[in-house]
């Protein structure tokens, strides 16, 4: 089934054209090019909206990732015989979840 919107704008120029040769105006034709100008519009903008929400939606997902990561270094701290110092050993990421665990149990 072809795409009747195409279908529209294929055919409404010439309507438009044939008015003008003829000396008139065809109102509607230039209304639905004015619709389909708006629809095009709005497609645009969906299509933004729809962009920034994938967008927004992965940047929640990966803070769900880091917060589930930094729940897991409080467990294993909360779980662990060790002493708090095992920081100094640590580098990178680690530690600096734990470090946030750490201030995290001491406002028990």
């Amino acid at each position: 089934m072809p795409d009747k919107y195409q279908a529209l704008r294929d055919g409404v120029p010439e309507l438009i054209a044939e008015a003008a040769r003829q000396g008139g105006i065809n109102t509607r034709a230039q209304l639905i090019l004015d619709l389909l100008a708006e629809r095009d519009g709005y497609l645009a903008q969906h299509d933004r909206d729809s962009n920034e929400l994938r967008s927004l939606c992965a940047a929640r997902d990966e803070a769900r990732k880091e917060r589930d990561s930094m729940r897991k270094a409080l467990q294993a701290i909360a779980e662990s015989d060790a002493p708090i110092n095992i920081v100094d050993t640590m580098t990178g990421p680690e530690r600096d979840m734990v470090e946030i665990a750490r201030a995290a149990l001491s406002l028990k």
